[in-house]
């Protein structure tokens, strides 16, 4: 599974955060824009055609308790 935790740019405006993920989308990668106090921050990660379904946007409850669970075994 990829968690999209290490390829990110953070920008001041929406208007970047839309321009740069257009650029990312027709490089074939697929993007997350999600807002962090006053900054956008574009997540992104390279997939064939841009396809969403090779990566994993996660809730992190979900992710923590599934990292828990593994360390347990």
């Amino acid at each position: 599974m990829t968690y999209l935790t290490k390829n990110e740019v953070t920008v001041k405006t929406y208007s970047d955060a839309l321009s740069l993920a257009e650029i990312l989308l027709n490089n074939d990668y697929v993007v997350m824009i999600s807002k962090e106090e006053h900054l956008y921050v574009v997540n992104y990660e390279w997939s064939e055609r841009s396809d969403r379904n090779d990566v994993i946007f996660i809730n992190r409850d979900i992710f923590e308790l599934e990292r828990y669970d593994e360390e347990g075994d």
